[in-house]
């Protein structure tokens, strides 16, 4: 199995796939979109753009991994720990990459530097036929870019809105990355999480994360008795 190229020791998150992604209405064709691009038969130029904490990262690094699974050449570039290099080092003579996830492009909006890689990135992968999978907090539009020609360019992706979970929502997705690590849990055990502590995705599933290690090292099943007493709640 081909693994992503990971350039200064970057790593993909363990728990980011495809399949413990929350499908909704509205992410519904987003996914299809990313599943065809990842195989190599969808659209070449994708955007996607939505608040912190809406899954945007997770789904640039399921779409490297689920690329690298097939045999393609993917990397998955984290653009606001990539802020120190320099555009041209981060993204210069990677023409041979299928698919690039670039993460976080409004870390570096701006910056002629950047804006000069990324624009002769794209040229670059219009002619081998990669693919460019790009993730930011705006629209393309709304991104300070100084670029003329990168500009234009980036308002011609297909371009998609991650919108911020409902409350029900959010407890569903917990459940659905539980049933992917094989765990049951109930609703009283979701609903004790939601109300016990904070309510943000990012703090739920740090707590099933930790819950699911102590039940294991115990052999325990997931109980409200048994998070209050795993969490120190």
């Amino acid at each position: 199995m081909s693994q992503p190229q990971m350039p200064l020791s970057l790593h993909l998150d363990d728990s980011a796939s495809f399949e413990n992604f929350l499908v909704t209405d509205s992410t519904r064709l987003l996914l299809n979109e990313l599943r065809a691009q990842t195989d190599g038969a969808g659209l070449q130029w994708l955007y996607v753009h939505g608040a912190e904490q809406t899954g945007k990262s997770h789904l640039l690094q399921a779409s490297a991994r689920a690329a690298a699974e097939t045999g393609r050449q993917a990397l998955y570039l984290p653009i606001e720990q990539l802020q120190g290099e320099s555009g041209a080092a981060v993204l210069g003579g990677l023409e041979a990459m299928d698919l690039i996830c670039l993460d976080g492009l409004d870390f570096v909006a701006g910056e002629a530097g950047w804006e000069r890689a990324l624009f002769n990135c794209y040229n670059a992968l219009i002619a081998t036929g990669g693919s460019l999978l790009i993730a930011a907090r705006q629209p393309p539009a709304a991104l300070p870019v100084q670029l003329p020609d990168l500009a234009s360019r980036l308002e011609g992706f297909a371009t998609f809105h991650l919108a911020e979970l409902e409350h029900e929502q959010r407890k569903s997705a917990l459940r659905l990355r539980a049933e992917c690590r094989g765990l049951s849990i109930s609703d009283e055990v979701i609903d004790y999480i939601f109300n016990r502590g904070k309510r943000d995705l990012v703090t739920v599933f740090a707590c099933l994360d930790h819950i699911d290690r102590q039940a294991l090292m115990a052999q325990r099943r997931l109980t409200v008795p048994f998070v209050r007493s795993a969490m120190g709640w």
